[in-house]
């Protein structure tokens, strides 16, 4: 399945749009409809400066770390379309020590959302819709509201 979904994306300093873009959802991981985002620090100084440290934009990258949504179809029979889920950013790549040691949080390989740190870049959550791993998605409350959610 084929989505048009609608990003911000930074092309480099002071230099951001909304884009038209596609999102192809297989039937692996988790398709998520984006409610809201969190702007950061970084996705300011990309915006300011067109880098963060020595990361600079390279190529055009979607904005945001902090993101939450609604699971729009998803590979996990505990995942539903409506429910509620919060998205961790951070995606460790599963194959060297630290994640076979189950401390995946000390990945080397490690990639985030909304970041020019690899190339190619991660694009981040500023996005109508995105794929994301299943593990990536951390339920909650369906009562609560997606406006203040405070974990």
């Amino acid at each position: 399945m084929t989505i048009t979904t609608r990003s911000c994306v930074v092309k480099g300093k002071q230099a951001v749009e909304v884009v038209t873009q596609t999102v192809t959802y297989s039937g692996q991981g988790t398709l998520i409809k984006v409610l809201r985002g969190g702007i950061c620090g970084s996705d300011l100084h990309y915006y300011q400066h067109g880098k963060v440290g020595n990361y600079a934009i390279k190529m055009p990258m979607v904005l945001g770390h902090e993101v939450i949504g609604t699971v729009e179809q998803s590979d996990s029979p505990s995942l539903h379309p409506g429910q509620k889920v919060a998205i961790n950013p951070a995606k460790a790549f599963g194959q060297y020590q630290y994640c076979l040691a189950d401390e995946s949080n000390q990945c080397l390989a490690m990639q985030f959302f909304g970041s020019a740190m690899r190339e190619p870049h991660v694009d981040g959550g500023f996005t109508q819709y995105k794929v994301v791993e299943t593990s990536q998605c951390i339920p909650f409350a369906a009562s609560l509201d997606e406006r203040v959610i405070v974990f």
